[in-house]
């Protein structure tokens, strides 16, 4: 992917992190989907953002950002599975929290597809 114009950004978690990202996404003409169950479609469509399954968001996005704060559901909420469905030349971005990826089943999906990236601002265990 060269630029980011037209690209597809997949946010998970639409907290105060993933909206300031929304704006900021916005004026680059990216095509944002978002997953987050406890925000309204309203609210997506005020931030030129559309709902996404976590599936349709590692699916369909050239850059997957997560965001979402590490509670009881959100524990290992990111699987092998999300990581296999990713489009080539795809990338994971974590800034929240370690715990909320298996980051075993990631290493182990990342050691077979060569073609996708993962870039981490944090892991369960510091330092990684």
């Amino acid at each position: 992917m060269i630029g980011a114009y037209g690209s597809t950004v997949g946010i998970v978690s639409f907290s105060a992190a993933g909206r300031h990202l929304c704006k900021l996404l916005n004026i680059l003409e990216v095509n944002i989907l978002v997953y987050d169950p406890y925000v309204d479609e309203q609210t997506l469509r005020d931030y030129h953002a559309s709902p996404a399954s976590l599936e349709d968001i590692f699916c369909q996005s050239d850059v997957v950002t997560l965001h979402a704060p590490l509670l009881d559901e959100t524990r290992g909420m990111i699987t092998a599975k999300h990581f296999e469905m990713m489009k080539k030349d795809a990338a994971f971005i974590n800034t929240a929290r370690g715990a909320i990826v298996m980051e075993n089943e990631m290493i182990d999906v990342l050691r077979r597809r060569q073609d996708i990236y993962a870039i981490l601002d944090v892991t369960e265990l510091e330092p990684p």
